[in-house]
């Protein structure tokens, strides 16, 4: 999970469904910014516009 607070969105990994969603701070204008291309997300942070996040499977470090 992550939260950007100058943007005021929060951000989570969900493994079970392979997606990473958004939303605001409130919980409203929830979306899904990444479907079926991740297996095991961990490890998000955001720097300036961009979220990355860790896939521990493939051992990558991916960005949206």
């Amino acid at each position: 999970m992550a939260i950007d607070v100058h943007g005021e969105k929060l951000y989570w990994a969900d493994g079970n469904l392979n997606r990473i969603e958004c939303s605001d701070l409130d919980g409203g204008f929830r979306k899904v910014l990444v479907d079926g291309q991740i297996s095991s997300p961990k490890g998000m942070a955001i720097l300036g516009s961009y979220l990355y996040w860790i896939d521990r499977e493939h051992m990558l470090i991916s960005l949206a």
